[in-house]
């Protein structure tokens, strides 16, 4: 006589991250580095807030990880930055990613007026241009 028994790991439940959006302007300062710097800390912020949201339960002992290692997005390109997170036990391995995206500043336009006062100079500049 024989019993079959089958074992189930208990599934994994945790809390999906949210992506997030930034526009460029939202970290001026007094130069570009400045600016920047606003930028990766707000990045590194909401990896962080997502990290402590996760909630991750059930399985056998979660553990949670991803692999932001200070990666940014330049302010003046804009771009976005998509972040994997990895959530680990004995049995069972789910990974889910979210993605922040920020909106370079608009371009910076110039107009001059000639000495007869009509406009003759129209020019783009980058916001970086110095």
């Amino acid at each position: 006589m024989s019993k079959r028994i089958e074992i189930a790991p208990p599934a994994i439940t945790f809390n999906d991250p949210a992506d997030d959006a930034a526009d460029g302007c939202e970290f001026d300062a007094a130069d570009l580095a400045s600016a920047q710097a606003l930028l990766d800390a707000d990045l590194a912020a909401w990896v962080t807030a997502q990290q402590e949201a996760f909630a991750a339960a059930g399985g056998c002992d979660p553990v949670v990880t991803n692999d932001f290692l200070a990666q940014s997005v330049a302010l003046c390109d804009g771009g976005s930055f998509t972040i994997t997170w990895t959530i680990t036990d004995l049995c069972q391995t789910e990974t889910t990613t979210a993605t922040f995206n920020v909106t370079p500043p608009n371009a910076v336009y110039i107009y001059s007026a000639n000495k007869h006062g009509r406009g003759t100079d129209l020019r783009l500049l980058r916001p970086n241009a110095a």
